[in-house]
């Protein structure tokens, strides 16, 4: 009975609170000493690797037959200079991840929240839940239909969209190319006098609308287009970009850092930056002093936590300058949490420096997130502009239309990302029932002929 005594039972539980703690703290200096060991191996082996080099070096330079190697020797030492410096990121970031799992599980053992973003959690697992839902309902009807009847139906359908018109814009057939080369010819010669001014006077015409006998943007907003798709492309990070682009020094380099050498400007210019979590996507803002813009850009996918946002595909209703529409609902979940977070800052820098323009932009997952927080600051950033670059499907057409004035998007040719949504799934697993149950016989072999 005075075990079960609300004394011991209360020195029970700071028994087992010192026992965490303890425990959080053994753990926490054991991956303190794990990460400082990994950290001198690979300071070893990269002194090693450089000794080495310096080593082969020498003997070539005595003996003039090892000169031929001198090639081979030089890319080796670059290649493994390479792979230390990528083995170590992905090492430190394995131990930062494993420092967070034992964190959260601590938490759960004392009752505390696994996650920060825990109020998340049943919301995630909802998603999840309904993502399955809607995967299992469209499989549902194509039960019973084989492999090669599915495929069959598919060769069937790129039969009728090359027959009934290509799905990107529409141009003169097989001169493209030249097609887009001759339209921004016209349009340089055509703006040759807007062309003397400088980046930033053209970039005070937000408002200028694509003329109707042409199929490219106006002058300024090309300049705008790629000076965007650079700050779209830094948003990936320095482990991201230093493989993609094979540039191990990158791994030296802080994030600010990073985004500087591929924008342009400085480091110090880039004032907020934070990663993604769950229905929160990487982003960052920036000043660029250069072109007098603060630029808020949001990443695309690149983790599991963003992959979630992918999958949360159901539409919802939502309303953008008196138009209402539907939207991807795991996007505009991703466009409040931004907004709740970056709305009062952004203003509080467009206060300090004024007269510079808002810009938002991003890529991919990133494109398709934009536009919707750009719907949700348009009442207090009317001349903000958006650009996304192979947007990911966001939202209905009648919306669409209602945002054009504010948001560009670019689209390489037949690329399926911005056309791959829960709607154009649906009718693809229709169109692929009615060709395989409810044509008229020998319908398919007639298309693909």
């Amino acid at each position: 009975e005075s075990w079960r005594s609300p004394d011991s039972r209360l020195c029970r539980e700071r028994l087992k609170e010192v026992g965490f703690k303890m425990a959080k703290a053994t753990t926490s200096a054991t991956l303190r000493t794990a990460a400082f060991g990994a950290k001198t191996g690979f300071f070893l082996a990269r002194g090693w690797c450089d000794v080495s080099c310096k080593a082969f070096e020498g003997a070539m330079n005595s003996v003039p037959m090892f000169s031929r190697i001198g090639p081979l020797v030089n890319s080796t030492h670059v290649n493994m200079s390479f792979l230390l410096d990528i083995s170590e990121s992905f090492t430190m970031e394995g131990m930062k991840i494993s420092g967070l799992a034992m964190d959260s599980w601590l938490k759960y053992l004392t009752g505390q929240q696994v996650l920060e973003e825990g109020t998340e959690l049943a919301g995630m697992t909802d998603s999840v839940l309904g993502f399955y839902g809607l995967v299992k309902e469209f499989l549902g009807e194509l039960r019973g239909l084989s492999i090669m009847e599915i495929v069959r139906s598919m060769h069937a359908i790129a039969c009728l969209q090359r027959v009934f018109g290509p799905l990107s814009v529409p141009c003169p057939a097989g001169a493209e190319g030249e097609y887009l080369v001759g339209e921004i010819a016209d349009i340089i010669e055509t703006q040759s006098d807007a062309s003397t001014e400088s980046t930033s006077s053209r970039s005070d015409c937000p408002g200028s609308q694509q003329s109707s006998t042409s199929s490219c943007p106006p002058l300024w907003q090309m300049d705008e287009l790629h000076i965007m798709s650079k700050y779209s492309m830094a948003s990936y990070g320095r482990l991201f970009l230093s493989v993609t682009d094979r540039k191990p020094e990158l791994l030296r380099m802080s994030e600010e850092q990073v985004i500087a050498m591929y924008t342009g400007g400085e480091a110090e210019w880039v004032l907020h930056r934070a990663e993604a979590t769950f229905f929160r996507p990487a982003h960052f803002v920036a000043v660029d002093h250069d072109i007098r813009m603060v630029v808020v850009v949001v990443r695309g996918t690149l983790g599991v936590k963003d992959t979630i946002c992918d999958l949360c595909c159901e539409s919802t209703e939502m309303t953008v300058e008196g138009v209402s529409g539907r939207v991807h609902s795991g996007f505009l979940k991703a466009a409040e949490t931004l907004d709740a977070e970056l709305r009062t800052k952004v203003a509080h820098i467009l206060s300090e420096y004024r007269g510079y323009r808002l810009r938002i932009c991003g890529h991919s997952m990133g494109a398709g997130i934009s536009p919707l927080l750009a719907a949700l600051w348009l009442k207090e950033f009317p001349q903000l502009q958006c650009y996304g670059f192979g947007s990911a499907a966001a939202c209905t057409l009648n919306l669409s239309l209602a945002l054009a004035p504010h948001v560009t998007s670019v689209v390489l040719g037949n690329d399926f990302v911005p056309r791959l949504s829960l709607g154009t799934c649906q009718d693809l697993r229709n169109v692929i029932f009615t060709l395989c149950v409810d044509s008229e016989p020998g319908l398919m072999e007639k298309i693909t002929q």
